[in-house]
């Protein structure tokens, strides 16, 4: 397991941060080889939390191979239980239920967090009101004013997975983790 971390300086206004108790939430997103939480794995978590109300840490767990699947789990699952809410963009249907059926089929005892905040849930019903074609994690970055570095999309990271698992490219690690890692951050 390959282990990268962030320290990023963030402009989120004191009050927004106390009154939504930001540093209250862990912020995760994942990258698998696949839709089928059974059979597929998950290759790369991204945890983040705020430090302080201008301070955001991110941390990645990568699997360099598929039995690293478990490790990432463990560190994950370690990292994150003092919190009580997480946050994530469409993880209620997709990352929450994907993370909690590698936890069981791996063996590892999980609880997760009592609050999820799905940011895709709260945008959702009101993106064609805003202007916005679609409700995808880009499009609202977009929509708002960030700038991606990354070029890919979590689909595009199951074959890139693939070939990295082929050929060992650290640019491909690197391109798969820069996805993560904005999807967490933004």
């Amino acid at each position: 397991m390959f282990v990268k971390e962030y320290n990023e300086t963030l402009n989120v206004p004191e009050s927004v941060y106390s009154n939504y108790k930001m540093k209250d939430v862990a912020y995760f997103d994942i990258e698998t080889t696949g839709f089928d939480k059974v059979n597929d794995s998950i290759i790369l978590i991204s945890f983040g939390n705020f430090i302080s109300y201008n301070k955001f840490y991110v941390k990645q767990y990568f699997s360099e191979n598929l039995e690293d699947e478990s490790e990432v789990l463990i560190n994950f699952a370690r990292d994150i239980e003092k919190y009580n809410a997480w946050c994530s963009y469409n993880g209620i249907a997709f990352d929450e239920p994907f993370i909690c059926e590698r936890m069981s089929e791996s063996g590892i005892s999980f609880n997760s967090p009592k609050h999820h905040i799905d940011l895709y849930r709260l945008v959702r019903p009101y993106y064609k009101q805003l202007g916005m074609k679609r409700c995808n994690l880009k499009t609202v970055e977009k929509y708002i004013g960030i700038e991606r570095k990354d070029q890919i999309d979590g689909g595009m990271s199951v074959d890139l997975y693939k070939e990295f698992l082929n050929t060992e490219d650290e640019n491909i690690k690197h391109t798969i983790m820069l996805h993560n890692y904005e999807d967490v951050l933004n």
